[in-house]
């Protein structure tokens, strides 16, 4: 599974952590910190290392990857990869149509 992130809040990264590492499923997760322009309040979290749930990484070194950026195109024609979760954008759309993978539409 690669998940390509959006916009999402704090607590719905912390919710799809949750959901990844009770789901048992191997997964590539394109998780980047949000932009600097973007943190409105000294309470914003400034990088995924404090959106991520305590030892979320440590406990799903063997089952799942987190990156700030990957090659998408690369990663969606890997055989291996059998679900795509997007913000549909225009690029990410025309990217798992051309590589035949199943996309999962998120509203922002």
């Amino acid at each position: 599974m690669l998940w390509k992130h959006g916009s999402l809040s704090g607590p719905q990264v912390r919710e799809i952590a949750f959901g990844l590492e009770r789901a048992g499923f191997r997964f590539i997760w394109a998780l980047r910190d949000p932009p600097k322009s973007q943190l409105d309040l000294p309470s914003d979290p400034a990088s995924v290392d404090d959106v991520l749930p305590n030892g979320f990484l440590e406990r799903t070194c063997k089952l799942g990857l987190v990156f700030g950026l990957v090659p998408q195109a690369k990663i969606l024609a890997h055989p291996a990869i059998g679900g795509f979760v997007s913000h549909c954008g225009w690029n990410s759309i025309l990217e798992s149509l051309w590589y035949g993978c199943t996309d999962c539409h998120v509203a922002d």
